[in-house]
């Protein structure tokens, strides 16, 4: 996992945000993927006007149902599709509420400056709207020789409430993904994952694999196996999850190197995914 990559994952561990988000193949921000080891897969929008994030973040006041007293300078978090003022009625608040979304952070001077030179280089434009989460993102994405992802799993990470940019690389964004998930969610992801590469399966969205049932299955039945969590934890970052074993890249002119097959974890998987029929 790259250094950008890990920074980035620290910057997203808080809580807290949104608005509706939209995809475009075209835009004129559009970061020029143009290099041939990047995958085909479009970049993803949000509509927001000063980010690409999939989320937004608020500050709300209102008053507090269980005591009736009103409480101010609130959080909370809104991703994709999410309605402000019901998000905040389900916390247990009632009317009178009023929020106001807070804006991102902007990228720091050394961050454009650093962006802008990589940019150079690969013969790009940096994106005229720009947060610091994007802007390192970006970064990552350059300094990592980083794929553009499969948009059904940001379609994952919104739908599991997953902090990201939209200008996420492949790697950097497994990587938030697999860290943010719960033990069983993790389970059901990890073996989703070992099926995508068996099956070459192009599908990105653990929750709409038709399998999903089954493979939540599995992570309920290894659930209180310590060997096979202590297997997982130790031997995968959500970057190996892209692909298992080692592929030569003829764009890059070397093999890379993906999750190990060898381990208790991948053989368990594999062992379920044969005896359910389903490689």
């Amino acid at each position: 996992m790259g250094f950008f990559s890990s920074l980035f994952n620290t910057f997203f561990s808080s809580s807290s945000s949104q608005k509706t988000v939209s995809y475009s193949k075209s835009s004129p921000n559009k970061f020029d993927d143009d290099n041939d080891y990047y995958d085909s897969y479009p970049q993803l929008y949000s509509d927001l006007s000063d980010c690409n994030l999939n989320y937004s973040d608020y500050t709300f006041s209102g008053k507090f149902t269980k005591t009736g007293r009103m409480r101010t300078k609130r959080h909370i978090r809104i991703f994709k599709d999410e309605d402000v003022l019901y998000s905040i009625i389900k916390l247990g608040y009632e009317q009178p509420i009023t929020y106001s979304r807070e804006i991102p952070s902007s990228p720091s001077t050394a961050q454009l400056d650093y962006l802008y030179d990589l940019a150079l280089d690969h013969g790009n434009s940096v994106p005229a709207v720009l947060s610091f989460y994007d802007a390192s993102a970006l970064i990552s994405r350059y300094v990592d020789h980083d794929r553009i992802p499969n948009p059904e799993l940001f379609h994952f990470a919104d739908e599991m409430h997953i902090s990201v940019s939209y200008y996420s690389g492949k790697r950097m964004l497994y990587d938030i993904v697999f860290a943010q998930l719960d033990e069983l969610n993790r389970t059901a992801f990890f073996i989703f994952c070992v099926y995508r590469d068996i099956d070459h399966s192009v599908s990105g969205n653990l929750n709409r694999c038709r399998y999903k049932d089954l493979f939540y299955s599995f992570a309920e039945s290894v659930k209180d196996d310590s060997k096979f969590h202590k297997s997982l934890d130790e031997n995968y970052y959500g970057a190996d999850l892209r692909f298992f074993g080692s592929k030569y890249s003829q764009s890059l002119g070397y093999s890379l190197s993906g999750g190990s097959k060898r381990t208790y974890a991948y053989k368990q998987a594999k062992e379920f995914l044969i005896s359910h029929g389903l490689i």
